[in-house]
């Protein structure tokens, strides 16, 4: 079959129908950064960040303002100032009549008192200014000590990755936004630098009366600002493998040992993703180093990845640096269109870093059932939200959940081909999400002729479910749980188990099934309708925001209502038992997700 690309893709619509994230107004947009970092103050007791950007833009249409990612920096007003871009360097400064901080959608608007005009660029120079994060996210200073427990070991690095770039400088903070690069940091000469773009120079420059070291890294090809990374460190051990003609080098300070474990599994699971997806990483080195955490298992910047200055389980280091290692490998072939579209990237790169390590990871999906998707949307809700790891580890959890659900529905071997068609065609070609969603939903649909099952059942009523029998058993079977109720709890249970997952798998028609299920509507044990719900809450999400999801609303509706109203009003009359009042819980979650009365 032909869908499962369309298939991946789709989850980016049931994941985030309700984000409150608010796009950049799309006027001007980036071609070229000159970034300036200024570190030389990193190591002091109040350690303070100043830079400069001047953010290179072409207008598409007219406009007298221009909007930028920024948050919690220190902006020199004074000194913004946007002026004409053209080939000859001639400039022509255009006076900034007002800026206007949004922090509740990190925005910093700047309004000129001329027209920028469509097909013209123009180059937006700010200065800025912040301290250090002690915290690990957006530019922070990490210390810790070493083996010795004497000596202090001093770094600081990058988080930049989902979006907090806008942290750092003021940008176009957004994943589709992508432009050229020049960094140059600025830092104290006892420390090194290091970043994911390419060297260019050295130089000193002078501070007063001090002289401060400067280097600078340049871009190959344009890149967005979550996906830049580096670090001010003074590391000086290296260990140097390579894998697929990638060259792995790992710089540490004081935890060799770690770092030359974390660079054999590095390159073992680069032969891995080359024999399971037939890709190789993005650019020809990665360089890893140490750190006080796994903070940077998040780095969105391809070359330049962390891992733990201590390893207390090998296994957990595997699947760290597989989730890190796919992150860089999608990054570089696919461009969201927004960060509500975050979730395809987390769901894959924990669905492929299990897969890759199956052999220690037999059960992965084991730990989905102790999942609750019941309208948690985990996606970003908030613009400005800080994105945490462990948001970051929800919303990966909760997506893998998914992709394992869809495998075992089309089988794993077509699962794993429709991620390597989605990486290869992405590489091609930008993505039109919704498209290839709807055509998902409609094989989805059409593989186990859902829709039209679902049509019948939310007008015609009857009932019921188990192992793998033949159709007359489960006819009888269905009869039997409809009438007078001499099943055991334990045998509902396990029936209703059996026959949605053979259903699932393909083996036993939903038509067949779902006549098993109806009897659900007099039900009032708990585990019985959680194992249904379970089951209900997976085709939920596959369907998204697809409208002929209409009528599986109507179909979940026929069946929750008539037990949902007589828990409620058992409720009312104060007559529910410990058991009927987790069940009515659960139920009323279903009753506002299906907008039931009085849910």
């Amino acid at each position: 079959m032909a869908y499962p690309l369309s298939l991946i893709l789709s989850l980016m619509l049931s994941m985030s129908p309700e984000s409150g994230i608010v796009k950049l107004p799309r006027a001007c947009l980036p071609e070229h950064y000159e970034l300036e970092i200024d570190l030389s103050n990193s190591h002091d007791a109040i350690p303070e960040v100043k830079g400069n950007v001047q953010i290179r833009i072409n207008c598409v249409a007219d406009t007298n303002n221009l909007t930028v990612n920024w948050k919690q920096l220190f902006i020199a007003e004074d000194s913004v100032s946007i002026t004409t871009f053209d080939d000859k360097k001639s400039k022509n400064l255009i006076k900034v009549s007002k800026v206007n901080y949004q922090p509740d959608r990190d925005f910093i608007v700047f309004t000129f008192d001329q027209t920028l005009k469509k097909g013209s660029k123009y180059v937006l120079d700010i200065n800025f200014a912040n301290i250090l994060e002690l915290q690990s996210t957006a530019l922070y200073k990490s210390s810790y000590y070493d083996s010795t427990e004497e000596s202090i070991i001093s770094t600081v690095l990058t988080n930049l990755y989902p979006m907090n770039a806008r942290m750092v400088f003021p940008c176009f903070d957004e994943p589709d936004l992508k432009a050229t690069f020049n960094l140059s940091l600025i830092y104290s000469p006892f420390y090194n630098a290091i970043s994911n773009l390419v060297y260019v120079e050295d130089r000193n420059k002078k501070h007063s009366s001090e002289t401060s070291a400067c280097r600078k890294f340049s871009s190959q090809s344009p890149i967005a600002p979550h996906q830049l990374a580096f670090s001010i460190n003074n590391y000086g051990e290296m260990e140097e493998t390579e894998s697929h003609n990638l060259v792995i080098e790992g710089i540490t300070n004081d935890h060799f040992e770690e770092l030359a474990t974390a660079v054999n599994y590095t390159a073992f699971l680069m032969e891995r993703f080359n024999d399971v997806l037939g890709v190789e990483y993005p650019s020809e080195k990665l360089t890893l180093m140490t750190i006080n955490g796994n903070s940077w298992e998040f780095s969105g910047g391809n070359g330049l990845l962390g891992v733990p200055n201590v390893i207390n389980d090998e296994e957990h280091l595997s699947i760290h640096l597989a989730r890190g290692l796919i992150r860089h490998i999608l990054s570089s072939r696919l461009t969201l269109n927004s960060w509500t579209e975050l979730w395809l990237v987390e769901g894959l790169a924990w669905y492929i870093g299990y897969e890759v390590l199956a052999d220690k990871y037999p059960e992965a999906s084991a730990q989905c059932w102790e999942v609750s998707r019941l309208d948690s949307k985990l996606t970003l809700q908030t613009n400005y939200s800080i994105v945490s790891s462990s948001l970051l580890n929800e919303i990966g959890l909760s997506a893998f959940c998914v992709f394992s659900d869809l495998a075992s529905f089309i089988g794993k071997t077509s699962f794993i081909r429709g991620i390597k068609l989605l990486i290869d065609s992405s590489s091609k070609k930008e993505i039109d999400v919704e498209t290839i969603s709807n055509s998902f939903v409609n094989a989805f649909l059409q593989k186990r002729d859902l829709m039209e099952v679902f049509e019948k059942r939310s007008t015609n009523v009857e009932a019921p479910l188990k192992v793998l029998y033949d159709i007359p058993t489960y006819e009888l079977i269905a009869k039997q749980l409809a009438g007078p109720n001499n099943v055991s709890t334990y045998d509902r249970i396990q029936l209703i188990q059996d026959a949605l997952e053979f259903a699932w798998m393909g083996t036993v028609n939903y038509s067949v099934v779902l006549k098993l299920i109806n009897y659900l509507r007099n039900e009032t044990d708990y585990y019985s309708w959680q194992a249904a719900l379970y089951h209900f809450d997976r085709i939920w999400n596959i369907l998204g925001d697809d409208p002929r999801k209409n009528e599986y609303e109507k179909f979940l509706r026929m069946l929750v209502s008539p037990i949902y109203g007589k828990l409620k009003a058992w409720k009312e009359a104060d007559k529910l038992s410990e058991k009927t009042r987790n069940l009515h819980s659960l139920l009323s979650i279903w009753a506002c997700r299906l907008n039931l009365d009085n849910c």
